[in-house]
């Protein structure tokens, strides 16, 4: 179901209801959701043959809503983690109790976005060119992870210093972060398990409850940043440290 497609389906819905001279056709919109709204509203007293085609043509229209709505989700969820916002604030908005659940989400969207995209070749042509900038990203990231592995580390350390301030979920992550640390491991897996670990951290209310100045909010804060510049490597060819 493409844009050209709900286009010919809202026309197709006027035609019909105009033949019949439906006396609240100057309600119907343009958009696909108006569209929707008006037959729900309005679908009663039209012929039969009329109904059973807006039927048809309203289960499309509702298919183009989902898809584009999907889509717009998953750019808000993107943008969200462009913007550094925690997960598990946005995750409790969409019913999501775990900021891995939310990262689970936004995969699961885009792998499911992927698979409904045109296989032509032009999108074929696109995709692999996409592939091919998503290995020259993961290895800028990895020299970025490198050259920066000292501060990476001693925020890890400090996170697993006070590990006893955890609730159940940011102890999960905070052993997986002493995991890593145990073998020097530096890579952008264990760089996002520091980044769930430190997102977990900041909904804990014994957490939030330190002054400024303690060692966990200063390393927190500072996390942001380190974050924020790591990720300004897959935004970049030439991305500053």
């Amino acid at each position: 179901m493409d844009q050209e497609q709900a286009a010919r389906a809202v026309r197709d819905i006027a035609d019909r209801h105009a033949k019949v001279d439906d006396p609240h056709l100057e309600r119907l919109g343009d958009e696909p959701l108006d569209v929707l709204r008006y037959l729900r509203k309005y679908s009663n007293g039209v012929p039969d043959p009329v109904s059973k085609a807006d039927v048809a043509d309203g289960l499309r229209l509702r298919i183009w809503l989902w898809w584009e709505t999907a889509s717009l989700e998953l750019w808000l969820l993107d943008r969200a983690e462009r913007l550094g916002v925690n997960r598990r604030e946005i995750g409790a908005l969409l019913g999501i109790r775990t900021g891995q659940g939310l990262v689970d989400r936004r995969d699961r969207l885009r792998a499911l976005l992927g698979v409904h995209g045109r296989p032509d070749e032009k999108a074929i042509r696109v995709e692999r060119a996409e592939r091919r900038a998503n290995l020259a990203v993961q290895e800028r990231q990895q020299r970025w992870l490198i050259r920066h592995q000292r501060e990476i580390f001693e925020a890890a350390r400090v996170l697993v210093r006070h590990q006893n301030l955890a609730d159940e979920e940011a102890a999960e992550w905070l052993v997986e972060v002493a995991r890593d640390l145990q073998e020097a491991s530096i890579s952008p897996a264990a760089f996002t398990v520091i980044d769930l670990a430190v997102d977990a951290m900041a909904t804990v209310d014994e957490v939030a409850a330190l002054p400024d100045e303690h060692p966990l909010r200063q390393v927190m804060r500072q996390w942001q940043s380190i974050a924020a510049r790591y990720r300004s490597q897959s935004s970049s060819r030439r991305a500053a440290d």
